[in-house]
């Protein structure tokens, strides 16, 4: 059994700096902070005073992890989730970490003194044996965004999504077809793309490397992205986007260039929120069950509050494709 000595000892530094990282971090130097972190989370130690308190005590609150609030999608699943604990009798706290592994760690940290029972991460800047380690040893779920690590999560199959709308692209007779893709951090981003070239593939389309240009999940992005492709010598006829918001974005600049959205090119969107139904024409879009995804995390969250021996799940929920005036008819 692993004891405090022995996380000193590895770490090279006293007991008495070990006790302070777990009781007052803050006045420990920064280096020898990250120094034992790093031996803590290799070991998955946890001290028996949290780990009685773990045991015994209830904070009654949940940490909700985003990447950040600027995307759409997350309202209605942060919405379904702060239900689902009322409901039990808990509240949520909703933090942001910029996809920056120490504000993560930061922010975990209430895990260990207690002030938290459990989190939620809808995106995870950790290894998948950091993040393993870390489920060993607090209650953890994924929703949304996933990668492939023995922590239990709730998604859709993104890879067979993408393959889909592509696949209707296709079948509206386009064969230039281009992807505004995410961030390489998002395990979304591999899978859609995936998808994307396997639909591509199996409708004996060659793949253009330079058909997918890859940003942020926000208006400016699509916009950036579309400019892009008005520069190439074969514009596309035909476009999957990753968030709706990045679809609308395309959509704008493609209008300020003089092209007819569901005429001269086709855009499909992510995630069918709000502004796809709103905005005209309106925005062809896959959509994710978000509310059920939302009930679905907080299920699985309490599963491994009961017992961290509970096994791990992996819930795949379905998308639809929702075809709107975006695509041609």
């Amino acid at each position: 059994m692993v004891t405090i000595k022995d996380i000193a000892e590895k770490a090279n530094v006293s007991i008495a700096s070990v006790s302070r990282y777990f009781n007052n971090k803050e006045l420990l130097h920064p280096e020898t902070c990250a120094r034992i972190e790093k031996v803590v989370m290799e070991y998955g130690y946890v001290p028996n005073s949290i780990g009685r308190s773990l045991r015994m005590a209830r904070s009654g609150k949940i940490l909700v992890l985003l990447p950040s609030i600027s995307n759409p999608m997350y309202q209605k699943m942060i919405s379904s989730i702060n239900s689902e604990c009322q409901q039990r009798g808990y509240t949520v706290l909703t933090c942001t970490t910029n996809n920056n592994k120490y504000n993560e760690l930061h922010l975990l940290s209430m895990l260990e003194t207690h002030y938290v029972d459990g989190a939620i991460f809808f995106s995870t800047t950790q290894s998948r044996e950091e993040f393993e380690k870390l489920s060993r040893r607090f209650p953890l779920v994924q929703c949304c965004e996933y990668i492939d690590a023995d922590v239990s999560g709730v998604t859709i199959d993104n890879e067979k999504a993408a393959f889909d709308a592509v696949n209707y692209l296709v079948s509206r007779g386009h064969r230039k077809i281009a992807m505004a893709s995410g961030m390489e951090v998002y395990g979304t981003t591999y899978s859609r793309e995936l998808g994307y070239r396997r639909a591509l593939e199996e409708n004996g389309i060659r793949f253009n490397k330079n058909y997918i240009i890859r940003g942020e999940y926000g208006f400016s992005s699509g916009a950036e992205a579309a400019a892009k492709f008005l520069k190439m010598k074969d514009i596309p006829d035909g476009l999957l986007t990753v968030s709706d918001a990045v679809a609308i974005g395309a959509m704008r600049e493609f209008v300020r260039n003089k092209m007819v959205i569901g005429k001269d090119i086709s855009i499909i969107g992510f995630d069918n929120t709000r502004i796809a139904d709103m905005y005209i024409p309106s925005l062809s879009s896959v959509s994710q069950p978000r509310e059920e995804m939302g009930k679905k995390a907080v299920e699985l969250l309490f599963e491994r509050m009961k017992s961290l021996k509970a096994k791990t799940r992996l819930i795949m929920l379905e998308h639809k494709l929702v075809i709107r005036d975006s695509v041609r008819k």
